[in-house]
């Protein structure tokens, strides 16, 4: 990927599926970054990418992907560090 974007692999339902009208994904450094969803599949499978515009710089420490302005669907650790339970 070109340093404008960069992109995360993903699975599940379809986009088109997804109840939210808005997603995007921020960092720790409450930068926001734009998605752009595509791949192939239809309602009960889909595998694909998740574009982020801009690509998030190399010290960001997580990804929020955002629904609808406050709903946080998931975090993403770039860390790479794994806590205990």
């Amino acid at each position: 990927m070109g340093e404008d974007r960069a992109e995360l692999e993903s699975a599940g339902a379809g986009p088109e599926h997804l109840p939210y009208r808005q997603l995007w994904a921020v960092d720790d450094r409450a930068t926001r970054y734009r998605t752009l969803l595509a791949g192939e599949g239809g309602t009960a499978t889909w595998l694909g990418a998740i574009q982020l515009t801009p690509a998030p710089p190399p010290g960001a420490r997580w990804l929020d992907l955002i629904a609808d302005g406050t709903r946080r669907l998931l975090r993403l650790d770039r860390t790479g560090s794994r806590r205990s339970a």
